[in-house]
Order: structure tokens, then sequence, then C-alpha cells
């Protein structure tokens, strides 16, 4: 059965406001949203320590030791200071298995590695949405994952229903 024209309007409308409102949810969540402005601080911390441990092996293999602390391992070609997104010393200690480093987390609290201390990328450690708020999926973030692909189904439809009108228009001019 072939749509009337009044079907096809009333389809095109609603079509077109689904893709307005999807698109403004979208665009809304995007600034509302935080924690998806950029890397959080605690992947940023863990990328840094990924990078401290690299450097600290470096050290080892050219002096055949490891560091007596992290500031041994800074030089004039990379000035970097060994601190977290936080702005708190990262701890650093040599141990007969070889060394730790790791930040003190969000709670700046020295918890030997546990609790919400960070430990760098190739940890298998998990965290927690109670340690790192960043870390929540909330209605926000839900939001904004489901607007954008209904906003482009619904503009795909208008796109299709319009094409479909044109083509009927054509149609009956003949």
């Amino acid at each position: 059965m072939l749509a009337t024209p009044a079907r096809l309007q009333r389809r095109l409308r609603i079509a077109g406001a689904l893709s307005f409102a999807a698109a403004l949810t979208w665009a809304f969540t995007e600034s509302a949203c935080p924690s998806y402005k950029g890397a959080t601080r605690l992947h940023q911390t863990r990328g840094y320590l990924r990078f401290i441990e690299s450097e600290i092996e470096g050290y080892r293999a050219m002096k055949g030791r490891l560091p007596d602390d992290l500031r041994a391992i800074m030089d004039a070609r990379r000035p970097y200071e060994p601190h977290d997104r936080w702005g708190r010393d990262l701890v650093y200690r040599k141990e007969s298995s070889g060394y730790r480093v790791y930040s003190v987390g969000r709670n700046g609290i020295d918890e030997a590695g546990a609790g919400d201390d960070v430990l760098s990328n190739a940890s298998p450690k998990q965290y927690t949405c109670e340690q790192y708020e960043e870390e929540c999926v909330t209605a926000c973030h839900v939001a904004k994952y489901v607007s954008m692909p209904v906003a482009i189904i619904a503009a795909l439809a208008l796109a299709w229903l319009s094409f479909i009108r044109r083509n009927l228009q054509q149609a009956r001019s003949k």
C-alpha cells in the first residue's frame, strides 16, 4: 500500500522532531558530562606511571642498578616532576624483588598500592566508581551514548521519507 501525502508529511515531521531532539540531547550531554572532556586524572596518572616505570628501567639498563629516588631519573632533556595528577609526589620504593612506583591516589593516603592507590596501566588493578567518581556511568552518559545513534537513525529516516515523498510527487505529476 502506498503512503498517502498526509501520512508521509506526518512521518517527516516525526522523524525531523526526533532527529532534532536527539541531536540537542547529544549536544547538551557533550558539555554536561564532565568526565568526557579528555582523559581523567586516573587515566593520566596511570599512563604517567607507565612512563616513569620505563624511565626507571632505562636507568637500570644504563647504570646497572635502580635509582635511589625518582629525582635521579630526571635529566635536562626531559625536565619533569614525579607528581600524580592530583599534585602529589609519586611513591617509589626499592624492594628485594625490584621496585614499586605508584600514586597515593585521590584520597592522598599511602595504602602501599592497595585501596585507591593508583598503579600503572600495566597493572591489572581495577578501580571502582566509589574510589573515582569520574569512572561512574551516570544517566548523563547513557543519554549521550543513546542520543547520537537515535539522531543518526532519525536523520536517515528523514532523508528516506523525503526521497519517497519527492518520488511520489514526481510520479503524480506525470
